[in-house]
């Protein structure tokens, strides 16, 4: 009888070790991925040919609502209608920013466009 358990005793112990280890390995990726989130994205205007750097933020924070929500901070009556945010080149834009594969996020505007840039850009 004390045999079975101290088998079974050394049996848990070894299931224990590779469950911490998993664990270990999930929080580590887990902490891998805040970090990535948590790095510098820059929003860049392209607009005849001129650049204009819009503001800084952290990956987390490219997502489509926020991004458009930028972009009416930066219009002067917040009622922009910019072509390209309708299109899904604009999506796949923001899925590679959010994903990791660009480190920034250019939005082409055209003279079509309505957008009249405040002054602080």
């Amino acid at each position: 009888m004390l045999d079975s358990i101290i088998q079974l005793i050394d049996i848990l112990d070894k299931i224990t070790i590779v469950f911490a280890f998993v664990i270990m390995c999930l929080t580590i990726y887990g902490w891998w991925q805040y970090r990535k989130m948590q790095q510098p994205v820059s929003i860049i205007l392209l607009r005849s040919g001129k650049h204009w750097h819009l503001v800084t933020v952290p990956r987390r924070m490219i997502t489509r609502q926020e991004v458009l929500g930028i972009l009416g901070l930066f219009d002067a009556d917040s009622r922009f209608s910019i072509h390209y945010t309708t299109k899904p080149a604009f999506l796949y834009d923001i899925q590679a920013v959010y994903s990791g594969k660009k480190n920034k996020l250019v939005i082409p505007i055209k003279d079509t466009d309505k957008f009249d840039m405040t002054s602080e850009v």
